[in-house]
């Protein structure tokens, strides 16, 4: 197998099928599905063991106790033997053509260490982009950083890594937190190389009423560290005044958070962030009374 595709999940059985469906009629099979259970309390388990019994995928399957998606991805990262991999999130699906263009396209980097990899925007489920805004045709090559701070700053990707650069990483972990963006990652493995872009539709979405997006105030609010750990890198990266305002609000926002006054200090721009401290402040003060309201 040249793929792992790992899906993290909690209490998702509800959505499994349909995400497992989608792996079950992808043109090129050459992948390993490995499932990491965060904790499940429902059924996931037992859903599991029926679809490893049909011998139509490849699974491989890991139970943890909850601790976040982040320390699920970890230990998946401990067990990969693959030279690729990328996260398929229990409720999105793959397009049929999703892992054969992902390995055509890889197949055409794989000596080159310019490249960490292939690049897609997301969709939704009827093939219309994350972000309602497309990567220009002409562009071959990206960093996290052309994506969401250039082309498509709304936008959600799929990254499909070349192992040898991914397993280096891990996402940080901090007490009390259990949900870090997968941009961490994105920013951090792209930082001194490129990933190849891939413009046809690989990853279809829709939000869930439990999922991040719905929930992505009360989400950032319960893990400031997470949430400063991957705005560092949009504030610090941002090439514009625009984008620095905005990314640096937020990053001394989550400070505020965080309750941690030392993360103020950890940007390359920290004379801003005390000129933003007044209006991260009011911020910080508005959300929280209306949260506890």
């Amino acid at each position: 197998m040249q793929l792992t595709i790992i899906t993290p999940t909690y209490n998702r059985v509800r959505t499994l099928e349909r995400c497992y469906q989608s792996l079950c009629a992808q043109t090129n099979k050459d992948f390993v599905w490995m499932i990491v259970d965060d904790g499940s309390t429902d059924d996931t388990q037992a859903w599991v063991q029926t679809k490893v019994a049909t011998g139509d995928l490849t699974i491989q399957y890991f139970y943890k106790p909850n601790g976040g998606k982040g320390t699920a991805l970890n230990l998946a990262l401990d067990h990969l033997t693959t030279s690729y991999a990328v996260c398929l999130d229990s409720d999105d699906i793959f397009f049929p053509h999703a892992v054969e263009q992902a390995l055509d396209l890889l197949a055409t980097i794989v000596t080159d260490s310019d490249y960490c990899g292939v690049i897609a925007l997301k969709s939704w489920l009827d093939g219309k982009v994350t972000g309602d805004k497309k990567l220009p045709a002409q562009v071959t090559a990206v960093t996290a950083a052309d994506i969401f701070l250039k082309y498509c700053p709304q936008a959600e990707v799929t990254c499909f890594y070349k192992t040898q650069y991914l397993q280096k990483q891990r996402f940080p972990i901090f007490p009390g937190e259990t949900m870090i963006s997968p941009a961490w990652m994105q920013y951090t493995v792209s930082q001194t190389r490129r990933f190849k872009v891939c413009h046809g539709q690989v990853c279809g979405c829709e939000y869930q009423a439990d999922g991040t997006t719905n929930n992505i105030r009360r989400i950032i609010m319960q893990n400031p560290y997470s949430y400063v750990a991957v705005k560092r890198f949009s504030f610090n990266l941002s090439s514009t005044w625009s984008q620095r305002i905005k990314h640096g609000l937020c990053f001394t926002y989550g400070c505020l958070l965080a309750q941690d006054r030392s993360l103020l200090q950890t940007s390359q721009h920290t004379l801003l962030v005390y000129i933003l401290l007044p209006v991260a402040k009011a911020l910080y003060w508005s959300r929280t009374r209306k949260e506890k309201g």
